[in-house]
């Protein structure tokens, strides 16, 4: 507009530097910043102000002094395009390796979909809990509401008993929760366990085996207590998740037929150049998080848990809605009426879900249940 006033002869000053510099950063971030207007509005404006000042700088160091018209704005131009664009690219490949791309599918069920849904499962990290590792205080509200209106949400999660009992009692929640990978069924309300499965000498020695083989950290849990071969990283980790003690110890002095839950640990980096050993050695492993393979006693799985859940409560495993992001949560979702996989869920979790939601660093449980239950996620009559 100001080029089109300065043809025909009327005095403004020159801001197209500014404003498509502006309108360029505003759209290109805006995807990056999860499509927030107003922050896209002022990403745009800080380049258009980036222009600005560099225009100056460029009349003032070489178009002044010159016997040549070098335009400012146009030399402007050009490497705050550059700029834009370029950090665009670079912040946009990032995000992407950070949250793994959503399949194109939506978080709106059909209401007939919904009609018959009577439980909700599901996952704790990488689904319930925030890049924080905790669950916020509006999920914690939304499976409170779930459950007031007739839906029986179950907490299923490789964390600790006691955490996750925490966590269910948080929200008031009175169906049983099954942690340690479905190890342990427990009622959140009394404390009182329902059902143990501890691991076979023989899974134990395999993990053994490869922590040494390895060298892998090595993590057991019993229904009380967890330990670890040795601090560090994955110490630390745990505790965060699960709110508790990490114990140093040595695997030697494991109490065999108390552990009900064994893990290796490392890198990403390492546990994928490790795959095939661990898979050779262990086939039930399950890669629950990019830093960690878990393995349970094979009666002690998710759906182990899950199904003896459902039949306690006696819904159908078809009645059931699930949401998880992990490879140890793809053979339960694959068994119930209703899978659903997170933004930042692994491929082979988006291979067998019927819809995608959000990430679960912006809460994507929440939002997607607080939308479900208005558009008519409730219990059949």
């Amino acid at each position: 507009v100001s080029l089109l006033f300065l043809s025909l002869g009327m005095s403004v000053p020159v801001t197209h530097h500014i404003t498509i510099i502006g309108g360029l950063g505003a759209l290109t971030f805006f995807p990056i910043v999860g499509e927030n207007l107003v922050a896209a509005l002022l990403i745009g404006a800080l380049f258009g102000m980036v222009s600005a000042w560099t225009a100056e700088f460029f009349s003032r160091f070489w178009h002044i002094h010159g016997d040549t018209h070098l335009d400012p704005p146009a030399s402007t131009i050009w490497p705050m395009t550059t700029l834009v664009l370029g950090l665009g690219a670079l912040l946009s490949r990032s995000s992407r390796s950070r949250r793994s791309a959503v399949p194109p599918c939506s978080w709106r069920f059909p209401v007939t979909d919904l009609a018959g849904i009577r439980a909700v499962a599901l996952d704790v990290d990488g689904t319930l809990a925030g890049a924080d590792h905790s669950v916020s205080d509006r999920t914690i509200r939304v499976l409170h509401t779930a459950q007031e209106r007739g839906l029986a949400v179950i907490i299923i999660t490789g964390r600790a008993r006691q955490n996750t009992i925490d966590i269910a009692r948080a929200a008031g929640l009175r169906a049983p929760v099954i942690s340690c990978n479905g190890s342990i069924v427990t009622d959140p309300s009394t404390g009182d366990d329902l059902r143990i499965r501890p691991m076979p000498e023989s899974d134990l020695d395999a993990l053994i085996t490869l922590h040494r083989e390895l060298d892998l950290v090595l993590t057991w849990w019993t229904p009380g207590e967890i330990h670890i071969s040795s601090a560090g990283e994955a110490q630390e980790l745990l505790g965060v998740l699960n709110q508790q003690p990490i114990l140093v110890g040595d695997p030697a002095d494991m109490p065999v037929g108390s552990v009900v839950k064994a893990m290796l640990s490392a890198s990403p980096e390492r546990l994928d150049a490790a795959d095939a050993r661990i898979r050779e050695l262990a086939p039930r492993v399950a890669r629950s998080m990019p830093e960690f393979f878990e393995l349970v006693a094979a009666d002690a799985s998710k759906w182990a848990g899950l199904t003896f859940v459902l039949e306690r409560l006696g819904i159908a495993p078809e009645e059931c809605l699930g949401i998880g992001d992990g490879g140890n949560d793809v053979p339960w979702l694959s068994r119930i009426g209703y899978p659903v996989a997170m933004g930042n869920a692994r491929d082979e979790v988006h291979a067998v879900a019927r819809h995608a939601i959000g990430h679960h660093a912006d809460d994507g449980v929440a939002e997607f249940l607080e939308n479900a239950l208005r558009t008519g996620l409730a219990p059949a009559p």
